[in-house]
């Protein structure tokens, strides 16, 4: 069962990476000499990319080893934070939250595919539960987690930190996860349309 608590701190991480910029788009914006509301768009470009290319990644990969997906797209995620922490213009720094958002999604959707196989018998349900729950975690404490981390640290090194945690998953992931075929169409159903459409953070927080 605490395999499925990695796929959880997976979830965690995803969600955080999501949401926690809203905490510092004030530093983001000033380091970047823009407008707040001109930062503000890269939640945006985000939520759009999050939203389009999940549900066809998803759909291309169906038929491949779901470990080895995970794997790519928090691959993926973990490239996009790094250049992330990089940037130093508005550019390269849209660039690598489209290279995060692009992992983000199909990243979830195959965390709760592999919870919802390898779940002990009759603990399915609290299995994905518990892998949603990772999800909303970060979106409850995310913000206040990356002003409190841009505050200390500066803005750059929030970037840093869940990059250094997301390989840290990685090698547990190819240490202690076993390989899963398919499985997919159930989860795409039942969790897919929860988690593969994020809110940008105004309204996340109407909804708590």
């Amino acid at each position: 069962m605490w395999r499925i608590y990695i796929l959880a701190l997976i979830s965690f991480l995803i969600g955080s990476s999501q949401f926690i910029t809203s905490g510092f788009l004030d530093q983001i914006a000033a380091a970047m000499r823009i407008s707040i509301a001109t930062a503000g768009q890269f939640t945006t470009a985000y939520a759009l990319v999050y939203a389009i290319v999940t549900p066809i990644v998803t759909s291309l990969t169906a038929k491949i080893d779901r470990k080895k997906i995970i794997l790519c797209s928090f691959g993926v995620f973990i490239l996009g934070n790094i250049l992330s922490y990089f940037s130093s213009s508005v550019g390269v720094f849209t660039i690598s939250r489209i290279i995060v958002a692009s992992g983000a999604g199909i990243s979830v959707v195959i965390a709760l595919t592999i919870a919802s196989q390898i779940a002990p018998i009759g603990k399915k349900a609290s299995s994905i539960a518990i892998v949603t729950i990772g999800f909303t975690i970060a979106l409850i404490i995310g913000v206040p987690i990356g002003r409190l981390l841009s505050s200390t640290f500066g803005w750059r090194s929030v970037f840093l930190i869940i990059s250094l945690l997301s390989i840290i998953a990685v090698f547990i992931i190819i240490v202690f996860i076993p390989k899963v075929q398919n499985g997919l169409k159930s989860i795409f159903e039942t969790g897919f349309k929860r988690h593969s459409e994020p809110r940008l953070p105004s309204t996340a927080q109407k909804n708590h």
